[in-house]
């Protein structure tokens, strides 16, 4: 088995499937296809941002700071949605570039 690899920071020049862990959250970062996906932990609350939507910069997703990033709407009267999460605990690389994550199918 080989090691997890981890990173400090993601930045959105990434390629792969990355999952952010935070205090009291989950995010999966895919920039294969463009997309965020927010899974909250037991303390969250739920927000408009649950579920997946298309990534569209990341402002800042840094270990031990809080990760700010945007995404885009699907409604007209707006134009994106922006994410503040908690601390960010750990980043780690779940799939490389065009790999199949565990579990998933796409």
């Amino acid at each position: 088995m080989e090691p997890t690899e981890t990173a400090e920071e993601l930045t959105g020049r990434e390629s792969g499937v990355w999952k952010v862990q935070t205090h009291r959250s989950e995010y999966v970062f895919d920039f294969d296809e463009h997309t965020v996906t927010r899974i909250p932990g037991v303390d969250a609350g739920s927000t408009i941002n649950d579920g997946t939507r298309p990534l569209r910069r990341i402002e800042i997703c840094l270990v031990g700071e809080r990760g700010r990033w945007t995404m885009l709407s699907d409604e007209f009267e707006t134009d994106y949605y922006w994410q503040v999460s908690s601390a960010v605990t750990r980043i780690e690389k779940l799939s490389s570039a065009g790999e199949e994550v565990i579990g998933e199918s796409r």
